[in-house]
């Protein structure tokens, strides 16, 4: 499948429409509109578009580095911090 332009007013239509939605259903889009794009390159379909193809990369890879994924739990507990609930 090769992935045309997008027509400008029909992605501002889409968007005209989500725009003042709760963050609960813009993050479930979000979900599913990657879903579809991943499946796009597991497919090795071609995208024309350079810029879209190398975000897809930079947010749908994984992570590369010498640390186990308990390793990586453990230092992302290590950094948490937390604070005094807010009083208003």
């Amino acid at each position: 499948m090769i992935v045309a332009k997008p027509n400008e007013s029909l992605v501002q239509g889409y968007w005209n429409s989500i725009k003042n939605a709760p963050s609960e259903i813009k993050l479930k889009l979000i979900s599913l509109l990657t879903e579809s794009l991943v499946d796009v390159l597991s497919d090795n379909e071609n995208i024309n578009d350079k810029k879209s193809l190398s975000l897809l990369h930079e947010v749908c890879g994984s992570w590369e580095g010498p640390e186990s994924a308990e390793e990586l739990i453990e230092i992302i507990r290590e950094k948490r911090t937390s604070r005094p609930p807010l009083s208003l």
